[in-house]
């Protein structure tokens, strides 16, 4: 969805964003069933014993569900700006500094999947540490 939004926005081409809110609905259709399925890990730990997934697995991977969520939210709601923002031509220099901001906040959020799906807490560690870094763009 993210860079979806972000090539409709460098080119300014509503078009491109048009599915992403039709798509929230399954979005969060998909949420509910994941957080159901944690939900019932941690009710019934045996079925979680077959899985390799630990208690606290779950409660993490709630709150990252939770986060993606809202993540997938805020990009619904900037597409629909970004719908708006096609009536009009921003300036070059505008539109290229907001195009590389996405693709580096972009870039962050693969890092920081892949850093929770491998459970690597140095390479976590250092993105919050970049973090900072990202912010200041």
């Amino acid at each position: 969805m993210f860079n979806e939004m972000t090539t409709a926005f460098k080119r300014q081409d509503a078009n491109l964003v048009k599915g992403l809110t039709r798509r929230m609905h399954d979005i969060e259709r998909l949420s509910l069933v994941t957080h159901r399925l944690l939900r019932s890990l941690i009710l019934f730990p045996r079925s979680a014993e077959q899985t390799d997934v630990t208690m606290i697995d779950c409660v993490d991977y709630l709150q990252v569900l939770h986060i993606i969520t809202t993540i997938a939210n805020n990009v619904n709601k900037i597409s629909e700006i970004v719908m708006t923002l096609s009536e009009h031509t921003l300036p070059k220099s505008i539109l290229d500094s907001l195009y590389q901001t996405c693709i580096h906040i972009q870039e962050f959020y693969d890092q920081c999947i892949r850093a929770l799906l491998s459970k690597n807490m140095q390479v976590a560690n250092e993105l919050l540490d970049s973090k900072l870094t990202l912010e200041n763009l």
